[in-house]
C-alpha cells in the first residue's frame, strides 16, 4: 500500500521537531497511545 504525501508535510515534520519526539527513543506509554489511536480510527499500524 503506497501512503499519499501529505500537502501539509513540511509543516507536520516542524512540528513533531518541536515537540521533539523525531529522535525520541521508543516508550512503551507512546506505543500503547499509538496502538490505541490505530483502534480507535481503524487504522492499520506500521
Amino acid at each position: 500500500m503506497k501512503v499519499p504525501k501529505l500537502k501539509n508535510e513540511v509543516q507536520r515534520i516542524k512540528i513533531l521537531w518541536q515537540y521533539d519526539v523525531l529522535d525520541a527513543v521508543p516508550g512503551e506509554s507512546f506505543d500503547e497511545f499509538t496502538h490505541l489511536a490505530t483502534l480507535i480510527c481503524e487504522a492499520p499500524s506500521p
